[in-house]
This record gives structure tokens, sequence and C-alpha cells, in this order.
């Protein structure tokens, strides 16, 4: 019996600790950011950000993208695309961060060989790296892969495979562009 009340005082320090180390960051995200919220322009400002582009892609992807389908991301914010597109998001085994030109390839590979992988997401600040540029390369010699986005800052791919849609989305910003004028 007395194991057991030592492991119950153990773990209720390790709770208090969680608890206080936690805290003011808790309470600096109540209290801090739902003030700056509640100043004008807040919102604007924050859909002018980095994630601007992302929106108008991702709508895209839900839309087109089967129940089962997933969303290759070549870059580092996996947990935004995951909230915007709401299905599974993916990575080649080498991080973006981490990749050389040369590991391109083996991005392909896995993009063509992971099943039900139906986009692929290029994102902005990889853009400028070899790597990205090697893999926006090879999506555009893949003749299957489509370019349905393709924003300021991010790239969408739609790729082949079962269940895919075969109307392609198209980008928002140019969805007009073809309509005749009266």
């Amino acid at each position: 019996m007395d194991a057991l009340r030592r492991l119950k005082i153990a773990i209720s320090i390790f709770v208090a600790v969680a608890v206080a180390s936690n805290a003011p960051r808790v309470a600096r995200s109540a209290f801090y950011y739902s003030y700056l919220s509640h100043t004008p322009d807040y919102y604007k400002v924050l859909r002018s950000g980095d994630h601007a582009d992302l929106e108008p892609a991702a709508k895209i992807i839900r839309e087109s993208c089967p129940p089962d389908g997933k969303v290759v991301l070549i870059g580092a914010s996996r947990s935004i695309l995951h909230y915007l597109v709401e299905h599974s998001v993916v990575e080649p085994p080498v991080p973006a961060y981490d990749a050389k030109g040369a590991d391109a390839p083996e991005a392909l590979r896995f993009v063509r060989s992971t099943e039900g992988v139906r986009f692929v997401v290029v994102e902005p600040p990889e853009l400028k790296s070899d790597y990205s540029q090697a893999v926006l390369a090879g999506l555009a010699e893949w003749q299957s892969a489509v370019k349905v986005y393709e924003g300021n800052r991010w790239r969408v791919f739609q790729v082949p495979g079962p269940g895919r849609v075969e109307s392609r989305p198209q980008n928002p910003s140019t969805q007009d562009a073809g309509r005749r004028q009266p």
C-alpha cells in the first residue's frame, strides 16, 4: 500500500509541475491573443500572411479529393494543411528542410508508390531550394500530374489514381478567364 501511495504522490507532483510550467503560455493565449483578435484588421492581416494562398488551394483539394485520398506535402506546414484539407497529409521520407536536389527523385518515387495519393502540395519557403525546384521539374515532366493551383507561393498538383476526379479543378483566379464576356 505504501508503494501505491508514493506512486500517487509522484504522479500528483508531475501533473502540478506540468500545469505550472504551461500556465504562462496558456494565459498568454487566452488573454493576449483574444484581445488582439478584437482589434481592427486582425483577420485581414492574418489572412494576408504566409498561408493566405493555402486557403483556396485547400478548397480545391477538399472538393476534388476522394474521402480516402492522401495529400503529399513537400514542405513543413503539415498540421496547417491537414486542418485545411481535412485529408491525410503525408511527407516524403526525407524532410524538406533537410533535403537536397539529389533527394527529389526519392520524393517523386514516394508520391508514385504511396497508396491513395491524389495531390502533391509544394510549400513556399522550399520553392527557392534546389530540392523543391527539382520536385517541381519532376512533376512537370510527369505527364499525368496536372497543376491545379499556382498561387503566389503555393503549388498544387493532382496526380493519377483510382477514384481521381476526371474534371480538372480550376484555379479560382483563372476560373472566369475562359468565359466569353457579353
